[in-house]
């Protein structure tokens, strides 16, 4: 899971639609702060107290509506997991990587370029002046 915070996440309506169609708001926005919480920081703690202070609830109400949202995660390892936003994660973190490499490749392809064009003509002036 990341280290550092990006300013988006992607949501598939669809599946986001499948996923809560029968799920009352307050399911609704308990599903969304996991999902949201699993992304920045990882898989939550399966433990009562945690859920309930990420989903924003008392831990009597996240007792109510536990079952329903483990519809949409899997109890692994003692965390709660959505395997489909885990898989998205995976591939985000691929593509930012390559990315990443990309453009430090790019920058030392630039500052090689420069540097040689500088040992070339030692006054550092344009060939035009």
């Amino acid at each position: 899971m990341p280290n550092k915070i990006d300013i988006w996440m992607p949501v598939f309506i669809g599946d986001f639609h499948k996923d809560t169609a029968e799920f009352t708001a307050e399911m609704t926005g308990a599903y969304i702060l996991l999902c949201l919480y699993q992304w920045f920081k990882g898989p939550p703690k399966d433990d009562d107290e945690v859920l309930a202070r990420i989903c924003k609830l008392n831990v009597e109400k996240l007792k109510k509506i536990k079952t329903d949202l483990l519809f949409s995660f899997e109890n692994v390892d003692g965390r709660w997991v959505n395997q489909k936003q885990l898989a998205e994660f995976e591939k985000w973190k691929k593509t930012r990587e390559s990315r990443s490499n990309s453009a430090r490749k790019a920058a030392y392809a630039k500052h090689a370029k420069a540097k040689k064009e500088v040992q070339s003509d030692p006054t550092g002036l344009p060939n035009d002046a």
